[in-house]
């Protein structure tokens, strides 16, 4: 039996990290094409298949194995004075819990192995956020 649990929304970046400020307008525009693959801890013996289609019934839009991007897109943001600013391109999706029960030999008794799994979905973008330094 394989659970899929925990939800939380995470943003999987790839690639490098840009900054700029202090101060002003952070303007990027990504030219080159990239992926992200969905990925499961190799501890608990469940495939990314399995948790892909596990958060797709459970209602994560969008859910996908392996999410691809185009050569061009383009950013700005503004920059709070006295602040810097970081941003990274990637697919925005979840982190989960995932767990296998695996029955033993005797038929009395089950093991649990426990994990996590990064699963992307189709939406992608640039994620933006300030620092002090």
């Amino acid at each position: 039996m394989t659970n899929v649990y925990n939800y939380k929304s995470k943003h999987h970046g790839k690639g490098p990290i840009y900054k700029d400020g202090r101060g002003g307008t952070m303007t990027l525009t990504k030219h080159e094409a990239g992926e992200f693959s969905s990925s499961v801890s190799a501890t608990v013996g469940v495939s990314v298949k399995a948790a892909v289609a596990e958060a797709k019934a459970e209602g994560t839009v969008g859910a996908t194995v392996k999410t691809t991007w185009g050569t061009s897109h383009s950013f700005s943001h503004k920059i709070a004075s006295n602040k810097y600013g970081n941003a990274q391109y990637g697919t925005f999706g979840h982190t989960a819990s995932v767990e296998k029960y695996l029955t033993l030999p005797d038929c009395k008794k089950s093991q649990r192995k426990t994990g996590t799994a990064k699963i992307g979905n189709k939406t992608q973008g640039f994620r933006f956020w300030q620092t002090n330094s």
